[in-house]
């Protein structure tokens, strides 16, 4: 289950991977990059997707069960549960209630629990104010074009006066200009 879930994120973030390990990279498109990677994957964080990655293991399951000629179908293991005494003293009711079949364990478990820490980590890795910064300081060294919520961005960052960021800015890309040096971000 674990690898046919695996190999579904992948198929998402593989063209991310690619293109960050790619000479001619910038940190904009980088971060549009990412963005856009985590929203298709939550996009596809639902049942239906789901139902899909069960039933390519259920298949695999099949094979594997033919070669072996032996088994059962594919399930999560039974957990045991608390006896009725100690649901009473967790303040659990002791009444049965309707269980998720394995199917949605392992969705939610398995499947949601992947996505989420994957999401989670993109998030945190370029959403984060720092990559924020890091792109402010990119767009204001490499266009001309006045940045006021970049430049605004970099001074609270920075603990520096606006106005005078603002002048170094305009200073830094007339000396450009005068020099016929370009502006380029390379890593």
């Amino acid at each position: 289950m674990g690898l046919e879930v695996l190999k579904f994120i992948f198929s998402f973030t593989n063209p991310l991977a690619t293109y960050l390990q790619g000479k001619e990279i910038d940190i904009g498109t980088a971060q549009k990059t990412a963005l856009g990677t985590i929203a298709t994957i939550k996009d596809h964080r639902n049942m239906e997707n789901f139902l899909i990655i069960w039933n390519d293991v259920c298949k695999a399951f099949k094979s594997f069960q033919m070669r072996s000629e032996q088994g059962t179908s594919p399930s999560l293991h039974r957990q045991s549960k608390p006896s009725k005494r100690m649901q009473a003293l967790c303040g659990e009711s002791t009444e049965i209630v309707n269980e998720p079949s394995n199917i949605e364990k392992a969705c939610f478990d398995i499947c949601y629990d992947a996505i989420d820490r994957v999401t989670t980590e993109l998030s945190e890795k370029f959403g984060n104010k720092n990559s924020n910064v890091l792109l402010s300081l990119a767009q204001c060294s490499a266009e001309r074009r006045n940045h006021k919520q970049s430049l605004k961005l970099i001074s609270d960052f920075y603990s520096m006066d606006l106005v005078l960021l603002e002048s170094e800015c305009k200073l830094f890309h007339n000396l450009t200009c005068n020099n016929k040096i370009r502006c380029q971000v390379h890593h």
